[in-house]
């Protein structure tokens, strides 16, 4: 079963304003004894390629820090606006579900969040109530708002465009920050009930549509080709 504890932040760590305040080091003294989730879930639709990817989490009374460090090759970054479709990138991904028993009474989904963001930090976030696949996306979803997009801050050691893809081995860092203010307006959950002692479902993925070696990675074992699977997503408890 997969089950990850984040811990609550140690020191005097403030949420960032800039994408300048988020820590990349993924040695430096704040993300040094974290403990580690591994994505190597690879789909059969994979090519040979088999990235090692790695997620480290924590939180404030504010909301959830994230450090992604990928050993990777052919790297490839074209999306550059909010709610593009940075899967197609070299991308990572959390998809984050509050407790379900918190929803509010008369909703009829338990709501997650997909936070996706390509290796030079451009985001796609939706909210999203039935993940049932249509045409246009899905059953039941909506988009974050470009205001809201903002509150999200990310911060890569890649830069802004990388094409044509990178085609050696290439260590690269994404640091993120989801404030609970936007889980909160999202999913209705009460921002205070998230802290200590709750369980939320969550994934974690690795991904990349459009290089030359395409490949779908997760941390909890997907039952299909579809990160959009809520009953598959593993445990996040909070320390």
């Amino acid at each position: 079963m997969a089950t990850y504890i984040i811990v609550k932040v140690k020191n005097d760590l403030q949420a960032p304003k800039v994408a300048q305040d988020i820590e990349l080091d993924w040695n430096a003294p704040q993300w040094k004894d974290i403990s580690i989730i591994t994505i190597d879930n690879f789909l059969a639709e994979s090519s040979e390629h088999r990235p090692v990817t790695q997620l480290k989490l924590q939180y404030s009374e504010d909301g959830i820090f994230g450090l992604f460090n990928a050993q990777d090759n052919y790297v490839l970054c074209q999306q550059s606006q909010f709610q593009d479709m940075v899967c197609k990138d070299s991308c990572v991904e959390m998809f984050i579900q509050p407790t379900p028993d918190s929803i509010p009474a008369g909703q009829p989904h338990a709501t997650y969040m997909n936070l996706e963001v390509s290796g030079n930090g451009t985001k796609l976030c939706y909210s999203i109530n039935d993940a049932t696949r249509t045409e246009d996306g899905f059953v039941d979803f909506s988009k974050l708002t470009n205001d809201d997009g903002l509150k999200i801050i990310t911060r890569s050691t890649l830069p802004e465009g990388v094409f044509p893809e990178i085609t050696k081995p290439t260590t690269w860092q994404l640091g993120f920050y989801l404030p609970f203010s936007l889980i909160e307006k999202y999913t209705g959950l009460t921002a205070n009930v998230v802290l200590s002692g709750s369980t939320w479902r969550m994934n974690a993925f690795k991904c990349s549509e459009d290089s030359s070696h395409p490949h779908w990675a997760s941390w909890k074992k997907c039952s299909a080709f579809n990160f959009h699977q809520p009953d598959d997503f593993g445990f996040l408890i909070f320390e």
